[in-house]
């Protein structure tokens, strides 16, 4: 079963090298997976509508709390990449929902984000969480 207690790669899994991943996900039928956009123009607004709020805690280990401060103490990615001023990182569990939100300010990943109907996106890149516990 998932465990992240020992820390997260977030990987892009290009390879499909490692099958630790996919057995997770056969056991217990979940996927963690993440994605990482920025904002790029403010618009007008043209929908209204709600937000699915993000959680604090999505199991596993993986809390705000928790990855905020691995994401601010290592490089967490397995490609080459760094943070620019809001860049927005989401954290899911499933396919949706529940989620983790983060943004990088003033040099650090805060809990938070810069999504509304008022923002324009780019994604970056997406991945899968891979667990350290075998490292």
């Amino acid at each position: 079963m998932c465990n992240f207690n020992k820390g997260f790669i977030l990987c892009i899994c290009n390879d499909d090298s490692d099958s630790s991943i996919e057995k997770d996900t056969i056991k217990t039928g979940i996927s963690y997976t993440w994605m990482l956009f920025k904002s790029i123009n403010y618009i007008e607004p043209t929908e209204r509508g709600r937000y699915i709020m993000p959680s604090s805690d999505i199991e596993n280990g993986l809390t705000n709390e928790f990855v905020f401060e691995e994401l601010n103490k290592r490089d967490c990615f397995d490609f080459e990449y760094k943070p620019e001023e809001g860049d927005n990182l989401f954290i899911k569990k499933g396919k949706v929902m529940p989620y983790l939100s983060f943004v990088f300010r003033d040099g650090l990943w805060i809990d938070g984000r810069t999504v509304d109907f008022n923002t324009e996106f780019d994604d970056i890149i997406e991945g899968k969480l891979k667990s350290l516990r075998h490292e």
